[in-house]
């Protein structure tokens, strides 16, 4: 087993002990680990578990998207937070658009900055999205863009951006 996969296997064993969930149901719940060595500002070692999924966003109107779920964990199968990016299902489908959350406890310790350059490099580095088909009507995935839609009173977000290097941009749709 490589060291990866016994970072995997471990992690997957906490998630299972903190979540009452067997560890094939939680095995079940994710197609990848990300990273496994970052450390936020406490000094927990991160793990990033990624799941891919195709759904139907409007039920009878054939409207899907494609969802990367970045689910955050402690290295002691504490849950942090997600990360999902949302693939769109236009003719191009070639921007994703990001959104995160943290759980309370979880808060100001640089997990979503850390788990956002990871997610980034997934999506454009590794190319875990590229060439998949989200309809047969659509054409496959190539991803060029990738938003975030922040509250302007939301300054923690916005610092995560800036640190992952969004440019802000002023459009309103009303």
């Amino acid at each position: 087993m490589s060291d990866k996969e016994e970072k995997y296997q471990s992690v997957i064993e906490k998630i299972a002990q903190t979540s009452g969930k067997s560890v094939e149901d939680v095995r079940k719940d994710y197609d990848e680990i990300i990273t496994t060595n970052n450390v936020n500002r406490d000094g927990e070692e991160l793990y990033l578990l990624r799941r891919i999924v195709s759904k139907e966003i409007l039920k009878g109107m054939g409207m899907y998207n494609n969802k990367g779920r970045y689910s955050i964990y402690t290295k002691d199968g504490e849950f942090a937070g997600f990360i999902d990016a949302t693939i769109s299902n236009t003719k191009k489908a070639n921007k994703a658009e990001i959104e995160y959350k943290t759980v309370e406890k979880q808060r100001n310790k640089g997990n979503i900055t850390i788990a956002l350059k990871e997610v980034l490099k997934d999506i454009f580095i590794n190319h875990s999205f590229d060439n998949l088909t989200i309809r047969d009507i659509f054409p496959t995935t190539n991803i060029e863009e990738v938003f975030l839609n922040i509250n302007d009173d939301n300054y923690a977000s916005q610092a995560v951006a800036r640190k992952s290097g969004f440019q802000k941009m002023e459009i309103y749709i009303q």
